[in-house]
């Protein structure tokens, strides 16, 4: 909170009165309590936020004397489930709409790249069950006052431009079965046609966003946000600039781009050159924590994958990981720095974040660095959360064993205390293989070679079961990816050992 003045005095049975004013901030409130208690808002939502403060008071009809003031500085703090590989199941999404409430942010984006019905199959509508799951999500979302839009993705199964009539129909009708369950806000996403086929069919494709914008407008007054195949610097070229030139002239399009590369912090350059392109305020699409690209691996980072706080955007999407309740620890901090990048503390809200997720969660702090490794984190310069690099001396390996006995009290810790059923569930594979792992290091330095090999082997066989890469529907398993520093500890004592 940006203003918080509480004077250590109680007013008793107030009159609240809720005075909607107009802001330039989005998501703006103001609590003024002395006799009475005045709140302005702009929006349902930033109602919602003030009565939340006002909340912890209401059993005692007892409220402290205050001045609050608090907004978001950027418009748009949202969650796009556009990742590869198994989709999250209903249950989880209703879950992440929930924590989306409780952490202010504000639009979700149906996505999924392995919903057929989003991607291959998309000129087909979702049969009755599906399509009940969707309105439930949908009712759950307006309810909390966040914005729901579901995307379509004729990318993978390309638009057939020969037939346009025909596939713009199947279009429209796919949408119309979105709008008859009461969602209103929608996308497209052709991200993933081929650039060389996109853009000989430049001219269609502005036809397709052109007539598509104009039937949303009509049909639910909102604006198209689309992805282009073009959605990152290091891809722009000079047809991309013509094409951009050409989006220019339509109104009512928002347009996504995840910055320099497909997986980039976010760096005023990047944000620079989209909005020249565009000629508006930039909509980030932030593959972090995604772990779609190396399915066997979990991140456990801290966020700190930005240039500097200034940066100023419309929108921000996080693309989070097949793992949902895992994300929820990425997308906390997400939350923290959008609210207020200013007063954005690295150190507090990184901690802050696994408790909120699992009371017990600070256990996970002593293991987080073992759970590095995205590509956003090595496309990351200057980090203050770098991944340990742990010592190794074969003529003095107390220190090491040390090291080795507190992760693996760590875990038996979490194992034993955590409250968070499904976030157990998500890390337990990752934290049994690193455990083997481990206690493998551990016998090799107690010179107990035999043991070492059984549970080094052990942490090998671990997998999870993930949905092979370019396909939607063929499940595999797939051995776990180690922490390499681990791995390299373990060789260099194995090979030391076997030297005496």
């Amino acid at each position: 909170m940006r203003i918080k003045n509480i004077e250590n005095k109680y007013i008793e049975n107030p009159k609240i009165v809720f005075d909607k004013i107009e802001n330039n901030f989005n998501d703006f409130f103001e609590i003024k309590a002395d006799d009475d208690i005045k709140v302005s808002y702009t929006s349902d939502r930033s109602k919602r936020y003030a009565k939340e403060i006002l909340e912890v008071n209401k059993k005692l009809n007892k409220y402290p004397k205050m001045h609050i003031i608090d907004y978001a500085d950027i418009e748009i703090r949202g969650v796009i489930e556009g990742f590869y590989g198994i989709p999250w199941n209903h249950m989880e999404r209703k879950s992440l709409l929930y924590f989306m409430d409780k952490v202010r942010l504000n639009e979700y984006i149906y996505a999924p790249k392995d919903d057929p019905y989003h991607n291959i199959k998309w000129r087909e509508k979702y049969d009755s069950k599906n399509l009940e799951k969707l309105k439930e999500l949908s009712d759950i979302s307006n309810n909390l006052d966040i914005k729901f839009t579901w995307a379509i993705h004729p990318g993978m199964n390309e638009f057939d431009f020969s037939k346009y009539e025909e596939d713009f129909r199947n279009l429209k009708e796919k949408y119309s079965q979105m709008i008859e369950i009461g969602i209103k806000s929608f996308a497209l996403f052709i991200d993933d046609v081929n650039i060389e086929k996109f853009s000989k069919n430049s001219k269609n494709y502005i036809r397709l966003l052109d007539d598509t914008k104009d039937f949303l407008k009509e049909s639910v007054n909102s604006n198209l946000l689309i992805v282009l195949p073009w959605y990152n610097s290091s891809w722009i070229s000079d047809v991309a600039r013509k094409f951009y030139g050409e989006i220019r002239k339509l109104d009512n399009i928002e347009v996504l781009w995840t910055g320099e590369e497909v997986i980039s912090p976010l760096e005023n350059k990047s944000i620079n050159l989209i909005e020249n392109l565009t000629n508006k305020k930039a909509n980030i699409w932030f593959n972090w924590p995604v772990n779609d690209y190396r399915r066997n691996e979990v991140y456990l980072e801290a966020f700190e994958f930005f240039e500097d706080s200034d940066i100023d955007i419309r929108a921000f999407y996080s693309n989070p990981m097949n793992q949902m309740e895992l994300s929820k620890i990425s997308l906390y901090q997400i939350a923290k720095f959008l609210w207020d990048k200013k007063n954005y503390d690295l150190d507090k809200y990184y901690k802050e974040a696994f408790e909120f997720v699992d009371n017990k969660g600070y256990y996970l702090l002593d293991l987080a660095d073992y759970f590095y490794g995205s590509d956003m984190y090595y496309h990351t310069k200057d980090k203050k959360y770098e991944i340990k690099d742990i010592e190794f001396d074969y003529n003095n390996l107390k220190d090491l064993k040390d090291t080795i006995n507190k992760k693996i009290s760590a875990i038996d810790s979490y194992n034993e205390f955590y409250e968070n059923e499904k976030l157990k569930k998500e890390l337990e594979p990752f934290l049994k293989a690193l455990k083997y792992l481990l206690i493998a290091i551990r016998f090799e330095i107690d010179s107990d070679f035999e043991s070492s090999i059984v549970y080094f082997e052990k942490s090998q066989q671990i997998e999870i079961e993930i949905l092979k890469e370019y396909t939607n529907d063929e499940l595999i398993k797939r051995k776990l990816h180690l922490p390499d520093r681990l791995i390299e500890i373990y060789d260099l004592l194995k090979k030391e050992n076997r030297k005496c």
